[in-house]
């Protein structure tokens, strides 16, 4: 029978539930009694399904200090399952048949215990199995001996991002191989400021900089460099150029043409090639190229020297409206005779000025006579512009009864919004534009309550201000004188005209059309019987 043993029980407070034992040795010397409740310590290595807390803890010698590794304290990578502090024994915590105080890598299962480069530290969780220092001592989370080409620094290891600042930050075996142009040859600004270097790092590593200065500009000067540095050489410098060089110059506006400038061998442009602006003149053509034509022109003289207007009388009911001819006229320039009569106002460019031309009244003037009028140019020199006047201007007569005609007046009668015809007893004719005779019938005796009328117009809707100039320069006089004496043939002056706009006193009465397109009025006299004369004037209108 074999002798009694002490059983001593130890209470693990960090166990849940379970109890330890270990057997005390025997007094003898001979085998210690094992309790035949737990599985030999090595039963893990052999399969035991027992998994519990405590259950592959084996008893230490019986005269041994325990010490318990810190790395036993963390739990197995297999199990999860902390030792506690207090425990004992270590545990095998990786199943591999080596209690944790003797395993050299009790992190992981390593029953051969190899360890090639013999530093204590099993292969199974060596990062440098092979020898080296597997330590991270950057913490950058690689190893010297795991490909980190500098360990004490902690922007270089393997996967980091290369920079421009000479290190192999990525360990691939070459400093800042991204950068390829770093050392090569480089320039900085333009011009005389250009400065030549080297392509260098930049201060924040992610790029490269050329390390040239570049000089500071000065002013341009006439010396074909780029002086101010502005990638433009002598630039708006006044008159320099460099030989050869071509300048564009003027416009097509007008008579004007555009051209080249060319630069000679003083560096100076030479004169421009095209055609350029002239003084305006009264020809149909923008001479002075400002985009209007004849503004400044002498269109008065113009008209005075190429156009004329026609005054017709029919009396007894003769004188057809809108006739090619009027008696013999215009074959002839003034007829005197019968009951057609016509006069017209000299073209000739001596003509003395106003150059007043008159019919003779051979009858009472009453409802069975028509005044007519005409107005036509001709210019065989510049056929353009003597069409322009002719069919953009036209010349108006008016009658009125019964003081019925207002001075200076937009409208007379349907004039001009039509050519001719009566409205609220006003009765009005116009040359029409055509060149041809148009005339209007009287509405009764003329006495001292008539009233006649006279305006000179011009319309062009394309260039609305060339006819407004026209216009202005333009005076049409209309003048009727009932004395027994009548104003002889080309006379300088009918009444106060042209000294006056208007003269409504005496025999001789007048009106000019003022050259604003109204119609201007002057009243007859007691009467008008045979012997009295019309008259009509044309000259360039004056400043009064």
């Amino acid at each position: 029978m074999p002798p009694h043993r002490l059983v001593v029980v130890f209470a693990l407070g960090a166990c849940t539930g379970t109890n330890i034992h270990y057997a005390e040795p025997d007094a003898g010397g001979g085998t210690p009694a094992v309790d035949a409740s737990r599985p030999p310590p090595d039963a893990g290595a052999a399969g035991a399904t027992d998994t519990g807390p405590g259950a592959d803890m084996v008893p230490p010698p019986p005269d041994a200090a325990v010490t318990v590794s810190p790395d036993a304290r963390r739990p197995s990578p297999d199990t999860g399952i902390a030792r506690p502090p207090d425990a004992g024994a270590p545990p095998d915590l990786d199943r591999d048949g080596h209690g944790d105080l003797t395993d050299n890598c009790p992190e992981a299962p390593n029953a051969d215990q190899a360890d090639r480069d013999a530093d204590g530290r099993g292969d199974a969780c060596d990062r440098c199995p092979d020898g080296g220092d597997d330590l991270d001592a950057d913490g950058d989370g690689a190893s010297a001996c795991g490909d980190d080409c500098n360990d004490a620094d902690p922007a270089v290891h393997p996967g980091a991002i290369e920079r421009c600042d000479g290190l192999d930050n990525d360990c691939q075996g070459g400093a800042d191989d991204p950068f390829l142009d770093l050392g090569a040859a480089c320039a900085t600004g333009q011009g005389l400021c250009r400065a030549e270097g080297v392509s260098v790092c930049t201060a924040d590593g992610t790029g490269t900089r050329c390390d040239a200065a570049a000089f500071a500009p000065v002013d341009e000067v006439c010396d074909t460099y780029d002086n101010d540095c502005d990638g433009n050489a002598d630039e708006a410098l006044a008159g320099c150029c460099r030989p050869g060089d071509t300048l564009p110059c003027g416009q097509d506006v007008g008579r004007c043409r555009a051209g080249v400038q060319t630069c000679d061998a003083q560096r100076q442009y030479g004169a421009c090639d095209g055609t350029g602006p002239a003084e305006e003149v009264c020809n149909g053509v923008d001479d002075d190229c400002d985009g209007a034509t004849d503004e400044d022109g002498d269109c008065g003289g113009y008209v005075r020297e190429h156009c004329r207007v026609w005054l017709a009388w029919g009396m007894n009911g003769q004188g057809a409206d809108a006739a090619d001819a009027w008696g013999p006229c215009p074959g002839v320039g003034r007829h005197r005779e019968g009951d057609l009569q016509c006069t017209a106002t000299p073209w000739r460019a001596d003509a003395p000025e106003a150059a007043f031309s008159d019919v003779d009244v051979r009858a009472n003037v009453d409802a069975d006579d028509r005044l007519g009028v005409r107005f036509e140019c001709a210019d065989a020199q510049n056929e353009a512009l003597s069409t322009y006047v002719e069919s953009h201007c036209a010349v108006y007569f008016g009658w009125a009864d019964f003081n019925l005609g207002p001075a200076d007046a937009p409208t007379w009668g349907p004039c001009p919004a039509q050519a001719a015809g009566e409205a609220d007893g006003r009765r009005c004719v116009s040359s029409a534009y055509d060149a041809r005779f148009h005339s209007m019938a009287l509405g009764g005796q003329v006495d001292d309550n008539d009233d006649f009328a006279v305006a000179f117009l011009c319309r062009d809707d394309a260039e609305p201000a060339r006819a407004a100039r026209l216009q202005a320069s333009v005076e049409v006089y209309l003048g009727l004188d009932d004395d027994a004496s009548p104003v002889r043939e080309a006379s300088r002056d009918w009444g106060d005209c042209p000294g006056a706009a208007v003269d409504l006193g005496g025999s001789a009465r007048c009106a000019s059309s003022g050259g604003d397109g109204l119609f201007h009025r002057f009243d007859a006299t007691d009467g008008v019987y045979d012997g009295a004369t019309f008259g009509v004037g044309l000259t360039v209108r004056r400043a009064r």
